[in-house]
């Protein structure tokens, strides 16, 4: 996250992209999912918008909100839950805003793309 060093979860926004895949794997035996989400971020101490791409692999449990044509987070803590001997779980995505966004994963990953044009 060195593009943005005040970088702060809580400044994140309205989502623009929603994935969810899955499918069997056959050396595992088991079913993997992944969620990919994208969201704007407001960047604080400027006008530059960024997208904020959050991957979660090997997901086994996605609590997801009432969706409507706008989406928005707003408080996405990371927790790890490694500790917990939750079988394939280490971490967990939560939206403690209104969304009530949850997904236990086995890996999270956060990528900054390239800014958008200032706003106006």
């Amino acid at each position: 996250m060195n593009a943005l060093p005040d970088f702060d979860f809580y400044n994140l926004r309205q989502v623009i992209r929603f994935s969810w895949t899955s499918a069997h794997d056959e050396l595992l035996g088991r079913t993997i999912a992944k969620l990919v989400l994208t969201a704007i971020y407001e960047n604080p101490r400027g006008s530059a918008r960024t997208e904020i791409v959050l991957r979660c692999s090997d997901v086994r449990q996605l609590k997801l909100p009432s969706l409507g044509p706008r989406f928005f987070v707003s408080e996405i803590e990371i927790e790890d839950l490694s500790g917990d001997q939750i079988e394939a779980v280490r971490y967990r995505v939560k939206d403690f805003g209104e969304s009530s966004l949850e997904v236990l994963c086995g890996g999270v990953e956060v990528q900054v793309s390239a800014p958008n044009e200032p706003r106006p």
